[in-house]
């Protein structure tokens, strides 16, 4: 069920030293804690805060 999994990366979701977010999930690490990870299109739209709609120009 990978709907049912959950991850955690040390080094934050950048990936890039010095950006605001590359150690944002160093605590969660520390206390191995993770985050819940949806994966089906019906878990990704119930766990969505905002849409990104992208439209080809004309």
């Amino acid at each position: 069920d990978l709907d049912a999994s959950s991850w955690n990366h040390l080094t934050g979701t950048s990936g890039h030293a010095f950006h605001p977010n590359y150690i944002d999930q160093t605590e969660t690490w520390q206390k191995a804690e993770t985050t819940p990870w949806a994966y089906s299109p019906e878990a990704v739209d119930a766990a969505a805060t905002n849409t990104l709609t992208l439209l080809p120009g004309r």
